[in-house]
């Protein structure tokens, strides 16, 4: 689907890699070049394995993370831990850049 630039009503227009929620800022860690830092908000499919996995690792909603390699797999550091992951699990990883 192709949408316009702006809405004739006045309404929210979406944009791509954008959480559907209204109020949403997030976007998914894959769209974060390497060295950038974000903010984890939430992760998809929460009640999955994944997330679990996710979890796990310490990717959990409210850590600061900064992305160290996109390719072959996503290593993010976490404080003074480096994690990896594939792109399926990065992708259900939600973020915010800003960061206070």
């Amino acid at each position: 689907m192709k949408w316009a630039g702006d809405c004739p009503a006045g309404l929210p227009v979406p944009i791509p890699d954008r959480c559907n929620a209204v109020d949403c800022e997030s976007m998914p860690v894959t769209a974060l070049a390497e060295g950038e830092r974000a903010r984890v908000t939430c992760l998809q499919q929460p009640a999955s394995a994944a997330a679990a996995r996710l979890s796990a690792l310490g990717l959990l909603p409210g850590v600061e993370i900064e992305v160290i390699q996109r390719f072959p797999a996503f290593v993010f550091r976490i404080g003074h831990a480096e994690v990896a992951v594939d792109e399926a699990l990065a992708g259900l990883i939600r973020t915010n850049k800003e960061i206070p």
